[in-house]
């Protein structure tokens, strides 16, 4: 496994820099991306349970976040906007 010496922006950029670079590569040559839709859905899913469970105070399934019966933590970002 390797590591990263940059600060946590610097590394954000990079890793969003390699995803895109993979993203466009994969559409030039008709291939997959090493992500697919599906997996980054999972994968938002999952931060936005653990945010609504700290909220709720008990374990949120990934059902109740993509079936959209949870959304407290949400509903309260896009009050703050």
């Amino acid at each position: 496994p390797g590591s990263y010496s940059f600060e946590g922006a610097v590394t954000d950029r990079k890793l969003i820099a390699a995803e895109m670079h993979d993203f466009v590569t994969a559409v030039r040559t008709s291939g997959e991306p090493e992500s697919d839709g599906a997996g980054g859905l999972r994968a938002v899913a999952i931060m936005y349970a653990i945010l609504e469970s700290a909220l709720a105070g008990r374990l949120v399934t990934l059902d109740e976040i993509l079936g959209r019966s949870l959304c407290n933590y949400q509903e309260m970002a896009e009050m703050a906007e």
